[in-house]
């Protein structure tokens, strides 16, 4: 028998925009050039307190506006985001919801929309949107799906979204449009959201007070390429950004990785397989698959008192080459988090703010173009697992290299101090996820 740990990492993401009255993947190149109604009760306390400290909490890390205007849209959100706990969000989520909208705006609002997003031509996203959903991989060892759809709740608008709406979102992001009643409105969209999620996400709402919602939910599944075996994880301590100690569990490897260290921290590409054997009912190889997407983890553990923005990080040490191969001794905990958190100060910080008045331009997405409702809030969840899962029949030929010498002493990068992530495809060039671990909790591991 052959057998092997599989280290899993499973991402969900989950992507509302609650449309209320006011009173109430080939290469990107749609991408500008610039430089390097409500959550289930148990979480709308943390939303309303992320919401509120949002002004305050990045003073050190981002100090003017021009600071921010000079960042990627990842390092935008990244900075304005509550970072008081642990965190993650993914651009690419929050960029085809938006997209979406902007194929129903006009104007003001639609020009806002596009430059927050880094958006210049939007019939192209939109085609590059189309081509990336097409070609996501959907096997048993990588996946990522993307799934979109637009409800109305009938009891509550009398609008519906324009025949052209639903013909470019249902055609270039697959889109499925519904309507429910008040009845049966939360048990219909948070049974859609535990489907899409493969069950991990299945309370999103709790309350069938919305006219429309558009919802964009993202998941990923990836065998790391390097294991970890599960026989090296030990416990040990993590020192959180609180300066408290959480003795917790840490995945170990020595092994070549992909590294390089820069004048704000050590920087570590973990591979995702995209490659893989494939064996018929008696175990007999028979080919291999290849997965076009590269999609891989880079950890950024920053020197003390640095605040490195993470994006412009780690793609300035890809462009220049400086991440090489390198012999590393790496620990790193296994985790999970579960964050959700509203956008809109967000995205009215990075710009967008005529979507939440009534000046809104969105004729172009409702049928009756004469009174439509706005944008009242704009809802964002994730959820993150990183460790080592099951077992499979394989063999493990590869790992016996030919060599005359002894390894190099390696290089020590333990993480166990915050640190940021973010998953990038290297085909596309899209981050997938970002975030950041800052808090050991055993009982999440």
């Amino acid at each position: 028998m052959r057998i092997f740990f599989r280290n899993l990492l499973i991402q969900f993401c989950i992507f509302l925009l609650f449309v209320t009255p006011i009173f109430s993947f080939g290469k990107r190149d749609y991408k500008k050039n610039t430089k390097p109604q409500e959550f289930a009760m148990e979480q709308k306390d943390t939303i309303i307190e992320q919401d509120a400290q949002l002004e305050t909490l990045n003073s050190e890390k981002i100090n003017t506006s021009d600071e921010l205007n000079n960042l990627s849209f990842p390092d935008k959100v990244n900075n304005l985001i509550n970072q008081n706990d642990n965190y993650m969000f993914s651009p690419l989520s929050i960029k085809m919801a938006l997209a979406m909208v902007a194929n129903g705006t006009e104007g003001k609002t639609k020009d806002e929309i596009l430059t927050a997003l880094e958006i210049e031509d939007l019939e192209k996203f939109n085609q590059w949107a189309k081509e990336t959903i097409i070609n996501l991989p959907d096997s048993e060892n990588l996946r990522l799906q993307i799934a979109n759809s637009l409800w109305v709740n009938t009891n509550r608008s009398s609008n519906n979204f324009s025949k052209d709406f639903l013909n470019i979102t249902k055609e270039n992001f697959y889109a499925t449009a519904e309507t429910v009643r008040d009845k049966n409105a939360v048990s219909t969209i948070n049974n859609w959201v535990s489907e899409k999620t493969h069950k991990k996400i299945q309370g999103i709402i709790n309350s069938p007070d919305f006219e429309v919602m558009l919802i964009n939910a993202l998941y990923f599944k990836g065998a790391w390429q390097n294991e970890f075996h599960q026989g090296a994880t030990k416990s040990g301590s993590f020192y959180n950004a609180d300066g408290s100690e959480t003795t917790t569990d840490f995945m170990n490897r020595t092994g070549y990785y992909g590294y390089c260290s820069t004048e704000k921290g050590q920087i570590i590409k973990l591979p995702y397989k995209n490659v893989f054997d494939q064996f018929d009912e008696n175990f007999n190889r028979i080919g291999r698959e290849t997965i076009s997407m590269k999609p891989a983890m880079y950890v950024l553990l920053p020197h003390p008192e640095k605040q490195p923005q993470v994006y412009k990080e780690i793609t300035q040490a890809i462009s220049s080459e400086n991440i090489k191969s390198t012999y590393v001794k790496f620990s790193m905990p296994k985790f999970k988090i579960e964050f959700a958190t509203t956008l809109n100060k967000i995205l009215q910080s990075l710009g967008i703010n005529s979507v939440f008045t009534r000046q809104a331009e969105l004729a172009f997405m409702f049928q009756n173009k004469e009174q439509f409702p706005n944008f009242s809030q704009v809802l964002h969840k994730t959820y993150i697992s990183v460790d080592e899962k099951g077992t499979e029949a394989a063999a493990v030929t590869a790992i016996a290299m030919a060599t005359t010498s002894l390894p190099p002493k390696p290089i020590v990068l333990v993480l166990d101090r915050p640190f940021y992530f973010a998953i990038i495809d290297e085909t596309s060039e899209e981050v997938l996820f970002m975030g950041q671990y800052s808090f050991a909790n055993q009982k999440n591991n």
